[in-house]
This record gives structure tokens, sequence and C-alpha cells, in this order.
């Protein structure tokens, strides 16, 4: 193991930590944990297999997959990978955090997926730094400072997939919006022809009752 990588499992707090820096590495089966896995791909890429699904993980990116959600990871083209895997259970969150109404949205995934930025980049490189620095020295109430700084990061987390999912509902929220200003403007332009709601559901790909909400909002048809 290269001199920056750590392996920690404490029974104490329900905590795996890996830092691992590896040249070449195929999973021959998938595999579950019974605890949640975080897993940072820091320099490289991975390709996943998660049940069904297949992603490929870039440098700088999180996925978090769920106990017993069946997963392997292979390399790709790019074979050297950097990665830090966590894997903890959900009782080791405290109450505080598990008021926060953004818990479940982290939680209820089967697997989240987060490509990051600068901000979130800094965050995870101050939580590397201060477990290797814990688990190299074993310091009195060390694993107390790593479940410190772990909680400091899952609420970061937690924030974000809250900002992300508001993200993805405004840019949902304004695709809809153009859509019906071009189903206003086709009304509009063919207003003479027998038009009906059912019609205009199948031309613009929208379930009818869907459409007449939206329309009424604008008072663009009469229904």
């Amino acid at each position: 193991m290269k001199s920056d990588c750590f392996e920690y499992y404490s029974k104490n707090v329900d905590l795996c930590l890996d830092l691992k820096d590896i040249k070449s590495h195929n999973m021959t089966a998938e595999h579950f944990h019974k605890s949640y896995e975080f897993y940072y791909l820091i320099s490289g890429s991975r390709n996943f297999y998660i049940e069904d699904k297949f992603i490929t993980l870039s440098q700088n990116s999180v996925v978090m997959i769920a106990p017993g959600v069946l997963h392997k990871t292979l390399n790709t083209a790019q074979k050297g990978y950097k990665s830090l895997v966590l894997n903890f259970s959900r009782d080791l969150i405290p109450e505080f955090l598990l008021s926060n109404p953004n818990i479940n949205m982290f939680f209820e995934n089967k697997f989240l997926l987060f490509e990051l930025e600068h901000e979130t980049v800094d965050v995870l490189k101050k939580f590397i730094q201060v477990a290797s620095k814990q688990i190299a020295e074993k310091g009195c109430g060390f694993e107390m400072i790593i479940y410190s700084e772990l909680l400091k990061l899952l609420h970061h987390f937690i924030c974000l997939t809250a900002e992300n999912k508001n993200r993805k509902n405004i840019s949902d929220m304004k695709k809809i919006e153009s859509t019906i200003l071009e189903v206003s403007k086709y009304i509009d332009v063919n207003y003479k022809d027998n038009l009906n709601l059912e019609m205009l559901a199948e031309i613009f790909l929208f379930l009818p009752h869907t459409l007449a909400e939206a329309l009424k909002s604008i008072k663009a048809f009469p229904l």
C-alpha cells in the first residue's frame, strides 16, 4: 500500500475507511453490503454495474450505494485509479442529522451519483487529510475526531442532494413551461381545426390530465 493510502475499520462506530491507489482491478462477481457504500473516485475512471444500471465514474465523482444493492466495478480503458471508500450504517447518523428534512432524499435511493464541484472536492480533501492523520497517529479520541469529520461530510452531501433535486425540479419546470408555450402557439395557429385535449396530448407527448392542468394555469385552452 502506498504511503498516502490507509485502511481502517472501527467496531466502535461501525465505520470502514479505505483509501487505495490501484493499477488494475476487475471484480469477478457482483456483491452487496449491509451498510451504505460511499465511493469517491479521486483519479482515473471506473465502470460500475449497479443492479441493471451501467455507469462510468470519472475523476472527482461520487457514487453512494444503498445496503443490499448488488454491484461490481471494473476497469475502463484507463486502468489506474485512486479511490476513497466509506462503509457506514444509517445507525451511525445522530438525531440532529436525522431531523434534517432532506435526510430521506439522501437515503431512499438505491444509488446516488454526484459530479463534484471544487467546493465539494475541498470538503473531501479535508476529510481525507484529517482521517489519514488520525489513523496514522491513533491519538486519544482519534475515532471520535474521524466520526465528527464524517458527519460534516455527510451533512454536506445531504444538502447537496437537496440542491440537485431542486435544480432538477426547476429544470423540469422550465422544460414544461417551454412546451406549454409551444402548445399555446399551436392552438393559436390551428384554432379553426377541431382541437381536443387528447389530440394535443398525443402531439406534444403529455398525459392528458397533466396537459389539462398546465393549460388551465395559463388559460390557453377552454376545457
